[in-house]
């Protein structure tokens, strides 16, 4: 009887906070079997800021933030400027790496939104083999050719996705 209950609750306590997506059986089963595989589900961004290079003051030439997952203890600073180099092939929305490797991000400058990508759950090799993704509306206000700003100094989210994680590179 006792061994059903802590059965029940292992889910909670290896996996945090509720989560708003739904990990495949298989990552499930390894989940469980693995003590350092981590389904994040909240994401802080921080400290959002860049700058206009447009003169209506709609697109980001660079931007910066920090990035903070609670549940994977990770939290680093992510950057995009001129000489930033996409770790997508062509043809595909181009991502940017954080400081962090395991953390990569997408900007659209239209719809003023940041999605984050984190690797989870290494495999046998210790690289992530599933990556969970997320996105947050970053509200901005841009002077044309200028600096951008949000009235928040953090903006929450939640990972609504996992997935295998993507083999391309730069």
């Amino acid at each position: 009887m006792i061994s059903h209950l802590l059965l029940g609750v292992l889910p909670s306590v290896a996996f945090g906070a509720q989560l708003a997506y739904s990990p495949p059986q298989a990552l499930m089963a390894f989940a469980q079997a693995a003590d350092d595989c981590i389904f994040p589900a909240n994401f802080e961004v921080r400290d959002f800021g860049g700058i206009s290079n447009s003169t209506n003051g709609t697109t980001l030439g660079s931007l910066d933030f920090s990035f903070t997952s609670t549940e994977t203890e990770v939290t680093t600073l992510c950057h995009y400027n001129s000489t930033s180099e996409p770790s997508v092939p062509p043809g595909r929305t181009p991502r940017y790496k954080c400081e962090d490797d395991d953390v990569e991000f997408i900007w659209e400058n239209d719809k003023t939104r940041l999605t984050v990508i984190e690797r989870v759950c290494p495999g046998s090799d210790g690289v992530p083999d599933y990556e969970a993704a997320g996105s947050v509306r970053i509200p901005l206000t841009c002077k044309p050719m200028g600096e951008c700003a949000t009235n928040a100094t953090v903006n929450n989210g939640k990972f609504t996705n996992i997935s295998p994680a993507a083999t391309f590179s730069v």
